[in-house]
């Protein structure tokens, strides 16, 4: 009845970034860099529950009476307030944290607290969660034009730069586990895919709106 009205949550909101990113604002003052090619829903009461599909950079006012969360693939990203990206694609993970701290549900149990300066990837099957440091201004670097990766697994990285590329980048599963380090330019996004795979030596094969990579010795 009538008296329930107060509690009714707003519908959810969908925002979604195509060819270049594109800005959100949330009532509370939180705000959102939404990366090319991603997607969020926002829905709850008080804006605080956000489905992310790709990477996105947040910028939480601190309140301690509320906890942001993040969902994205197979995990909770959660925060109270400070400035993070979070990348995701369904097993696959990497969360950054320029300022603050957040903390993330491992699927299957368990958590990863995440303090300023640390970045967390988790890859692989078993996933397996691996911290390094990050200078703040790394922190989604593609908003400054430039895609930063440190010791990280080729899945994750292909997942990363394919949107900037307009690509989707394909990986054999016999290198998915390769690392790699290494600042890349995105400028129009064209070069991005073949410039990895001349750093890594691998071969670069595009097929339609696809863009496969392998090891060069594997070619046929």
């Amino acid at each position: 009845g009538w008296n329930r009205l107060p509690f009714t949550a707003p519908a959810p909101q969908e925002y979604q970034a195509l060819a270049a990113a594109r800005s959100v604002a949330l009532a509370d003052g939180t705000r959102i860099e939404l990366a090319p090619g991603s997607r969020l829903v926002v829905s709850g009461r008080h804006q605080d529950r956000i489905a992310l599909e790709g990477s996105a950079y947040f910028d939480v006012p601190h309140d301690p009476s509320r906890e942001l969360v993040v969902r994205v693939g197979d995990f909770s990203v959660r925060d109270i307030g400070t400035r993070f990206e979070v990348f995701g694609s369904g097993r696959e993970l990497k969360v950054a944290v320029a300022e603050g701290e957040v903390v993330v549900d491992l699927p299957g149990g368990g958590n990863a607290r995440i303090a300023q300066g640390q970045r967390l990837v988790v890859a692989g099957r078993p996933a397996v969660a691996e911290y390094a440091s990050i200078a703040t201004e790394d922190v989604a670097g593609w908003r400054a034009g430039r895609l930063v990766f440190r010791n990280e697994p080729l899945s994750l990285v292909a997942g990363q730069i394919g949107p900037h590329a307009g690509v989707t980048v394909a990986v054999d599963p016999a290198i998915a586990n390769r690392r790699f380090s290494g600042v890349l330019a995105i400028g129009d996004g064209s070069q991005l895919v073949a410039r990895l795979g001349e750093i890594m030596g691998l071969a670069v094969e595009p097929r339609g709106a696809v863009v496969h990579l392998s090891a060069v010795d594997s070619r046929r």
